[in-house]
């Protein structure tokens, strides 16, 4: 079986070398060149033609954003290695938006890098999995449902990109409370959410205490808890972390609860990411008589949780985030 070769960019030198060390240990990884900065990143990229590129967010000189730019066109995954500050997380939401395909946020101590060798190494091999980009296939459009009382949006890995494409298109305020699960960590969802409103032009919070479910708003979970709708259906509400979860916040659990409320009103937007983060929740808006849409792989960062809700025979349809605008926009017009 053939390594994944990786190439490490960081202008710490004691970074370099840990990161390397972690990764050649998988065993599955080989660290083919380490760069100093975003210009000597680009030149080894195209000189060692890497399969994926850790990149530092903040260096002098070039710093990752900048050199992402270039980046972003080879045929190589890069994965942004961010800090935990306010300044790291925003330049890493904008690398998203950018063609990063994901990112780690290492701990301020360097040392203590190897508390997060595992998700490192599991990013890697899930961005090097995920195929060349595929000639789109023509599938047809499902039908559009007779309205639409909330739309629930699942995304992990390449998710960032893929909703700021979907609203992008999206012309105004659309006329029902749209809420978001995406698996962020804390101190990542409020840039994130500031970066989509500033996108857009649409009205997007991020929820930190209870709030009113309102049309046109955009409700983004925060990093490390689950959000929720209430039995009622009038409002947004936050469950504390749980600390054996697979995922906080869960899309399965925002998922079920707004299929509970709103049942065949529900339209449920699977998109891009690992795991299966989704499926239950795809599950329980088909049984309540909702809609379940899936993010198509040719536009897909990891072609997991789309995957997962396809494999069960419960997507409606197949759709890139544009077709997916496209749609909501047909079912706004019938309003």
């Amino acid at each position: 079986m053939n390594r994944i070769r990786v190439l490490v960019v960081d202008d710490s030198a004691v970074a370099r070398m840990a990161l390397s060390r972690i990764l050649a240990s998988s065993g599955r990884i080989e660290v083919v060149g380490a760069a100093r900065d975003g210009a000597e990143a680009i030149k080894m990229a195209r000189e060692l033609r890497p399969d994926v590129i850790t990149l530092d967010v903040e260096m002098p000189g070039m710093d990752g954003l900048k050199a992402l730019e270039t980046l972003a066109a080879g045929p190589w995954k890069v994965i942004m290695i961010s800090s935990y500050t306010t300044r790291g997380a925003e330049i890493t939401v904008k690398a998203l938006e950018a063609g990063a395909a994901d990112y780690l946020a290492k701990p301020s101590n360097i040392s203590e890098i190897d508390r997060v060798s595992s998700a490192l190494i599991e990013k890697i091999e899930a961005v090097a999995a995920s195929t060349a980009p595929l000639r789109r296939k023509k599938r047809p459009i499902p039908p559009l449902p007779k309205a639409c009382s909330a739309l629930l949006i699942g995304a992990s890995t390449g998710g960032p990109r893929a909703i700021i494409t979907l609203f992008g298109r999206i012309k105004s305020p659309l006329p029902w409370p749209t809420a978001i699960a995406m698996h962020m960590l804390p101190g990542f969802t409020a840039p994130f959410a500031k970066h989509l409103a500033e996108k857009t032009g649409l009205p997007v919070i991020e929820v930190t205490e209870r709030v009113i479910a309102e049309p046109g708003f955009i409700y983004v979970a925060p990093g490390g808890k689950d959000m929720l709708i209430s039995s009622s259906g009038r409002n947004v509400h936050l469950r504390p972390d749980e600390p054996k979860a697979t995922y906080n916040p869960s899309v399965d659990r925002l998922l079920e609860t707004g299929a509970e409320v709103w049942g065949q009103g529900v339209i449920a937007l699977i998109l891009t990411g690992m795991g299966q983060d989704g499926l239950a929740g795809a599950r329980a808006v088909r049984g309540r008589g909702g809609t379940v849409l899936v993010q198509d792989e040719e536009s897909s960062v990891v072609w997991g949780m789309p995957r997962a809700v396809v494999s069960e025979g419960l997507a409606h349809g197949i759709m890139s985030p544009e077709e997916m605008a496209d749609f909501l926009e047909k079912i706004r017009s019938m309003a």
